[in-house]
């Protein structure tokens, strides 16, 4: 799938395999240089951008997203009324353990760095936190980064236009918090170094834990405000032991859910608390 679009491709692709072609949605909307997320299987994120042939290379709260139900993008990218989101171009999208996204850099105009953070909750849908969230301390602008930790924190770094693009920054998201103190975490004790394709596997905490969500989540490959292995995975968890230290979790059915390779394995609590990854590598193992 090719979100786009560019000036010189004007629509969304999709590329049928078996047919061995391209079709395009009915939506052309111009998104140079915007940033965009898959943030479910098959639901896309696009963000921000500036116009095509603005020299100024204003920032825009432009947000849409499109759902792929089937081999075709015949419904178009859905484009809300109101989204919150502050204006930015050339900025980074990144996927967070519990599912929502944060957005981070960008330009506001050609002079002005747009610092402030901000996080999308694919439930709502809206970009909140425009002014509560810890400025990035460094303009990251074109050529910048983001990239998700295993701890679950965020890397921000690089940019191309500022002295501070060799300085990187480290965000913590809110869900790392509890009032003024850290919050406490949940803990993957046990888990396989292998999940196959359509089995059930274990993870074991070392107390009782109550779970709300399980996830993978690639590693990054960011470059050009795009991470284009990003990559967020629910898994749904089957049953859970009286004891709640062990919960019997389904892996993805399929390459098509999780292409094979190695992905971090996040447990998030019923107080939307994520634990330090575990690294596991998915694929049709025997």
């Amino acid at each position: 799938f090719f979100g786009g679009p560019q000036d010189y491709l004007p629509y969304s692709y999709l590329f049928n395999p078996a047919a061995g072609t391209w079709g395009t949605d009915s939506t052309k909307d111009e998104m140079k240089p915007g940033s965009g997320v898959m943030y479910r299987p098959g639901r896309f994120l696009r963000a921000g951008h500036h116009s095509a042939g603005d020299n100024a290379h204003n920032g825009t709260d432009h947000t849409d997203t499109l759902a792929l139900q089937t081999n075709d993008t015949s419904s178009g990218w859905l484009m809300p009324t109101q989204t919150e989101l502050l204006p930015r171009a050339n900025h980074n999208l990144t996927v967070l353990p519990t599912g929502v996204v944060l957005a981070t850099g960008g330009m506001v105009n050609a002079n002005e760095a747009q610092r402030q953070p901000q996080i999308w909750n694919p439930t709502i849908p809206r970009w909140a936190f425009a002014d509560t969230l810890e400025r990035d301390p460094q303009k990251r602008n074109y050529h910048s980064t983001a990239a998700l930790l295993p701890d679950g924190r965020v890397l921000t770094a690089g940019g191309d236009k500022f002295d501070d693009m060799r300085l990187a920054s480290i965000f913590e998201p809110p869900y790392l918090f509890s009032g003024n103190n850290y919050a406490t975490r949940p803990v993957i004790e046990g888990t396989p170094e292998r999940v196959r394709y359509a089995t059930d596997f274990s993870i074991c905490t070392p107390y009782l834990t109550a779970l709300s969500s399980v996830c993978l989540i690639r590693p990054a490959a960011v470059t050009h405000a795009f991470d284009q292995n990003q990559r967020y995975v629910p898994l749904t968890i089957k049953s859970t032991d009286p004891g709640g230290t062990r919960s019997v979790i389904a892996a993805p059915a399929d390459s098509f859910l999780a292409p094979p390779g190695d992905y971090m394995m996040f447990i998030v609590n019923t107080a939307g608390v994520p634990s330090v990854a575990k690294w596991v590598r998915v694929g049709p193992f025997l």
